[in-house]
């Protein structure tokens, strides 16, 4: 197996640690949305008025 600053050498890219902080970061940013958010916006967006919402937010 080749070591990575190995590999990072043949191929020219500077080798560059990350800091916890950053996966931090790039992992908020990139995290899908939860179920429970999902349906939340969904129920902000389409209203409280809509009747299957009302019974959709009543079994919740």
């Amino acid at each position: 197996m080749v070591e990575q600053s190995m590999l990072c050498d043949e191929i020219n890219i500077p080798y560059q640690s990350i800091t916890p902080e950053e996966i931090e970061d790039f992992v908020e940013i990139n995290k899908k949305p939860s179920f429970n958010n999902l349906l939340f916006n969904y129920i902000d967006k389409a209203g409280a008025s809509d009747s299957h919402i009302s019974m959709l937010i009543f079994f919740i």
